[in-house]
């Protein structure tokens, strides 16, 4: 007799496909319930897998977590360096919009990563495998921010590190504003206009 086939990794998925849609799992789960409410049978059982195929891949809850946060950081250090050569990236504002376009198109993305941070500060268990540099999306945007004031890049006066921290307290705000509202007509529009107000250009 034939028993109902139990979840476990899915035909024909092999272990590379298998971590990503793992991975996928996780930060939903952990953007969405934050790390303290997220088990790994839920994010298993997201995955449509076994609890045994998490461990497998990915180890226990603290290193799920830490894997999560090095590949997000790795999606959006790749999506920085290209976007920040395209045209309406070369200023702040700029930015604004790339991150907002990012919020429209992955919101648990960047959820996870602004995030991240916080999680690690509340949690003993993560400083260990995030380590002392995991500070999520700060780290791009301040890295970025200081290389323009070497370049000249912002005005006299300003400085990058308190520009990096109004601009990710905006970015906080971009992310809960975009899962409260419609991310493909109220988010982009909004994002617009503090992109605008960012770069000075409201006022008449």
């Amino acid at each position: 007799m034939t028993g109902r086939r139990r979840p476990g990794r899915p035909a024909g998925t092999d272990p590379g496909a298998s971590r990503r849609i793992l991975l996928d799992a996780a930060r939903h789960q952990f953007a969405e319930h934050g790390y303290e409410a997220t088990t790994t049978r839920a994010i298993a059982e997201a995955a449509g897998m076994q609890a045994g195929n998490l461990r497998h891949h990915l180890g226990g809850k603290a290193d799920v977590f830490a894997a999560v946060y090095d590949d997000g950081a790795a999606r959006l250090g790749e999506l920085l360096a290209t976007l920040v050569h395209q045209d309406g990236a070369t200023t702040p504002g700029g930015h604004l919009r790339l991150l907002g376009a990012l919020v429209a198109e992955a919101p648990d993305l960047v959820q996870f990563m602004v995030l991240a941070p916080l999680e690690r500060a509340r949690h003993p268990e993560l400083r260990v495998p995030l380590g002392d540099g995991a500070i999520g999306l700060e780290s791009l945007v301040r890295g970025t921010l200081r290389d323009w004031a070497d370049d000249g890049r912002l005005r006299p006066g300003v400085d990058p590190d308190v520009l990096t921290d109004v601009l990710i307290a905006a970015t906080f705000g971009t992310v809960l504003y975009g899962s409260s509202v419609d991310p493909t007509v109220d988010l982009p529009a909004a994002v617009d206009t503090l992109a605008r107000l960012v770069d000075g250009d409201v006022w008449a």
